[in-house]
């Protein structure tokens, strides 16, 4: 009986040192989760502002087509224009 005893206290002991090692792993898997999550969140923030710039710079040049549209020119006439009249200010 006695004998019994001590297996199943080794056991215990052999067990309770596994959990401790599990959840070890378990508080450091989780914090480089947190880690990796800052960092896709600080990218995805950099990459949102990236394309908030696309955006408005794709706006501004719709809104430049439009007004040569208007003005019965396209950007190869204009580039063309400014080709033919250099500037003299340099």
């Amino acid at each position: 009986m006695k004998a019994e005893l001590v297996s199943l206290n080794n056991i215990l002991t052999e067990k309770k040192s596994e959990l401790a090692e599990i959840q070890s792993q378990l508080v450091q898997f989780r914090e480089e989760a947190i880690a990796e999550k800052t960092r896709l969140d600080a990218e995805l923030e950099a990459e949102m502002m990236r394309l908030k710039v696309k955006k408005q710079e794709v706006k501004e040049v719709n809104k430049l087509k439009s007004e040569l549209v208007k003005r019965g020119l396209n950007i190869s006439t204009l580039i063309k224009v400014a080709e033919e009249f250099p500037d003299d200010s340099n």
